[in-house]
C-alpha cells in the first residue's frame, strides 16, 4: 500500500533524530525497511476502521524476535500480560483488541515470524507519563523500541520509546517538532501575562510548569474527543477588545478559576518537602485530581460547536462562540523553536473556516492565543508576533511521546 520510499524516509529521519538528540541506542535500533512498512500499513488501515462505531486508538511496541514466553523479560521493570497463543496481526484483529488496552497506560507487543508475518504477543502496562496533573500514576519507563501510536483516523505516530520521530498523515511523513512550548516567543508571552498572578509571584517557575501542564492537558484532551474545536486564550485585560469580534456565544457568569486551583495545589505541595507533613499527601492528590477534572471540563466545553473563550486565569467566559473578526491581510508564518525568528510563510489557502477565523482574531487582537483542534488530529497554535501571525503546525506532533 505505502511506497517503500516512505519507510526509507522514516529510517533516515530516525537516524538524524538519534544523532541530533545524542541517542546512540536510538541510531543503532533503526528498524528494517520491511518491518516499518508492514507495521505502518497495519496501523494505518486499523486507524480507519471502527469498532462498535468508535475510532480505533492503539499503541504497538515492536520486539522482532520475542515470543509470548519471553517478551516480558525484555522489559522486566514493566508489568505485562501475555496471551496464551499468538494472535495474527491484522487491521481487523488490532481493531478488536485495541479497546481493551488504554494506550495512555499500555501498549500491545508485536513480533515478527517466518515469512515476514507479524503477531500480537500480549500487552505492557507502564502507566501515564509523569506530570503534575497525573499525581500517583507515574510511568515505569517506555521500552526503547519501535513504537506506533494510532490517535486519529489516518494518523500514525512513529517513535522510539518516548522519543518521537514524526507522524504519518494521509500518506505523508511529517517530522516531529518541539512545538510552541519550546519557543521563547510563545513562553515569554504567557509567562509575562501570568506574572501578576499571586501564585506566580509566590512560586515562580513552579507555577509556570503547572500552568503549562494545564494548557497542554486542555488542548490534548479536546483533541482526544475527535471533534474540531477552538480555544481562545485571552489576557484578562484584553477581554473587552475581543467582545466585538465574538458573536452568538453562551455566557458563563459563575465560574471557577484554574489559577486558584493551581495555587491550592502548590500551597499543599510546599509542605511535602518536610516528611513530618506526609499527612498532606492525600490532600495534594485530591486537589490535583480536582484541577485535572476542571481542565477536562473546559476541554469538553470547547468541543461544542463554536469557540471557547478563557482568560489568563484559565477561567471560562463564553463557549459556542462565532468569531467575526475581519480577515487577516498580513503575513502568516510557521512557528519556530527557541530564539529563532520565524521567516517561512505558510499557505493558509488549504485551511478551513475554523482556522482562518482564529487567524483573523489573533491578528486583530495582539496578545490573544488560539488553539485550533482539527478533527483529523493536529492542534495548531496561533498568536501575533509584531506585524505577523505565527502558526505552530501541530503541538501534538512533538519530539516527546504523550
Amino acid at each position: 500500500m505505502f511506497e517503500v520510499t516512505i519507510a526509507e524516509q522514516i529510517r533516515e529521519a530516525w537516524i538524524r533524530a538519534g544523532l541530533s538528540r545524542n541517542h546512540p541506542e536510538m541510531v543503532k535500533a533503526v528498524p528494517e525497511t520491511k518491518d516499518l512498512k508492514a507495521l505502518l500499513e497495519v496501523a494505518f488501515l486499523a486507524s480507519i476502521e471502527k469498532e462498535e462505531a468508535a475510532p480505533v486508538v492503539a499503541r504497538l511496541v515492536f520486539f522482532p524476535d520475542a515470543t509470548t514466553d519471553n517478551f516480558q523479560q525484555l522489559t522486566p521493570w514493566i508489568d505485562a500480560l501475555s496471551f496464551g497463543n499468538e494472535i495474527p496481526l491484522s487491521p481487523e484483529n488490532l481493531a478488536k483488541f485495541a479497546p481493551a488496552f488504554d494506550q495512555n497506560l499500555s501498549a500491545l507487543a508485536v513480533a515478527r515470524r517466518l515469512g515476514d508475518s507479524y503477531v500480537l504477543l500480549g500487552a505492557l502496562f507502564y502507566g501515564r507519563t509523569i506530570n503534575q496533573l497525573e499525581s500517583g500514576q507515574g510511568s515505569k519507563g517506555r521500552p526503547n523500541a519501535l513504537t506506533l501510536n494510532i490517535r486519529a483516523p489516518g494518523s500514525v505516530i512513529v517513535a522510539f520509546g518516548d522519543s518521537v520521530i514524526g507522524r504519518l498523515e494521509r500518506g505523508q511523513f511529517i517530522l516531529a517538532d518541539p512545538g510552541p512550548m519550546a519557543s521563547r516567543f510563545f513562553t515569554d508571552h504567557i509567562i509575562k501575562t501570568i506574572s501578576h498572578h499571586d501564585a506566580h509571584r509566590e512560586y515562580k517557575m513552579d507555577y509556570w510548569y503547572l500552568y503549562r501542564d494545564c494548557l497542554e492537558r486542555l488542548y490534548s484532551t479536546a483533541s482526544r474527543e475527535g471533534h474540531g474545536s477552538t480555544i481562545i486564550w485571552c489576557p484578562t485585560d484584553r477581554l473587552p477588545d475581543i467582545s466585538a469580534r465574538i458573536q452568538s456565544g453562551t455566557q458563563i457568569t459563575t465560574r471557577q478559576s484554574g489559577r486558584e486551583l493551581a495555587l491550592t495545589v502548590l500551597m499543599h505541595c510546599r509542605y511535602t518537602r518536610d516528611p513530618k507533613y506526609s499527612c498532606f499527601y492525600p490532600v495534594i492528590a485530591d486537589e490535583t485530581r480536582m484541577l485535572a477534572e476542571y481542565i477536562d471540563l473546559l476541554a469538553h466545553l470547547a468541543c461544542v460547536d463554536g469557540a471557547l473563550i478563557i482568560d489568563d486565569e484559565i477561567s471560562p467566559h463564553q463557549f459556542r462562540c462565532h468569531i467575526a473578526a475581519p480577515r487577516w491581510k498580513g503575513r502568516v508564518l510557521e512557528g519556530t523553536v527557541r530564539n529563532i525568528i520565524p521567516t517561512q510563510e505558510l499557505d493558509i489557502s488549504r485551511f478551513g473556516t475554523r482556522h482562518n477565523s482564529a487567524i483573523a482574531l489573533v491578528g486583530d487582537c495582539p496578545g490573544v492565543v488560539a488553539f485550533v483542534v482539527s478533527e483529523d488530529g493536529p492542534v495548531r497554535v496561533m498568536m501575533r508576533i509584531e506585524d505577523d501571525v505565527v502558526v505552530w503546525p501541530d503541538c501534538l506532533n512533538t519530539v516527546f511521546l504523550d
